[in-house]
């Protein structure tokens, strides 16, 4: 077996490093044990590293005459079992065609295998078309809100890590309790994907899927991530004026593929760009002042 030469990747142990710094080591060696594991029990060969991840060992394999791609989340911290969530979203999802096909899952969630969607690109390879992309990820997350209605398992977002960072980045500010009320369960609530933007999106011969959700239960206009990142968030101008304007086009179009409420999905999308931004402000000051730059045009 040669799976030793697939390794956890270093730009993704920079990350354990940084979010979980006493238990990276505990972290890698249960992962590469899994992946040994995982090898054995589905009979994979051809195994090669897969660029992209920022929490996980990802790589493609062969099974048989399939390709797939074998995904090996960390079981580590509270994410443990957030993370394992993914692969109940994904099955979910399948009827819908808008996710990769779940072949396999082993260790509770955290291990995935997928069939490997070709030819692969992400809607990055658009370009900077940033209303066709905002398109494609609202219908992506239209179809993925219709087909993960009513799965009680899922935590909900208001319960969420993610809430709780979001949270701290406002405690104190006008936008806290902003953020408290559009979190309130609600009866449109249905499975949100939450990681919704165009490094996620692959290109699955003639469609577009959705990979890597980070699944809970919430309001389905909190799915607007896309809008606030890549091409999108790179094609709003400093002036503020015209940032308005096109952040409006964006939130629009997004809004109408998606089939959600204008002004809520403004308000989620002003609310998620100034908390992430507050967030990351010391660790990645310059994408904190672009979304606090975006979070100020949505406001006026």
């Amino acid at each position: 077996m040669r799976t030793m030469r697939v390794r956890v990747a270093d730009s993704v142990l920079e990350n354990w490093r940084c979010w979980w710094p006493e238990q990276v080591d505990e972290a890698v060696a249960d992962v590469h044990r899994r992946l040994e594991q995982s090898v054995r029990a589905w009979g994979l060969t051809d195994l090669a590293a897969l660029p992209g991840g920022e929490l996980a060992l990802v790589a493609g394999a062969m099974r048989g005459d399939s390709e797939v791609v074998l995904k090996l989340n960390p079981a580590v911290g509270a994410s443990g079992a957030e993370v394992a969530d993914e692969s109940a979203a994904l099955t979910r999802w399948k009827p819908t065609g808008a996710v990769p096909p779940v072949v396999g899952i082993r260790d509770g969630g955290l291990t995935i295998l997928m069939a490997r969607v070709r030819p692969g690109s992400t809607l990055d390879a658009l370009g900077d078309d940033p209303q066709r992309m905002v398109t494609v990820l609202g219908k992506l997350a239209g179809a993925l809100h219709r087909g993960g209605e009513g799965p009680e398992a899922f935590r909900h977002l208001s319960d969420s890590e993610l809430a709780d960072h979001w949270r701290r980045a406002l405690k104190g500010t006008r936008e806290a309790d902003e953020l408290e009320g559009l979190l309130v369960p609600g009866a449109a609530d249905t499975l949100l994907h939450l990681d919704l933007h165009s490094k996620n999106v692959l290109r699955s011969h003639d469609r577009w899927v959705a990979i890597d959700p980070k699944p809970h239960l919430g309001d389905p206009h909190a799915d607007v991530l896309g809008v606030l990142s890549g091409a999108p968030a790179r094609s709003v101008p400093t002036d503020a004026g015209r940032a308005r304007e096109q952040l409006r086009r964006l939130v629009s179009a997004y809004a109408a593929a998606a089939s959600l409420d204008y002004d809520r999905t403004a308000a989620w999308a002003r609310l998620r760009a100034l908390a992430t931004g507050l967030g990351v402000r010391h660790e990645r000051p310059a994408w904190a002042s672009e979304l606090i730059r975006i979070a100020a045009a949505l406001q006026s």
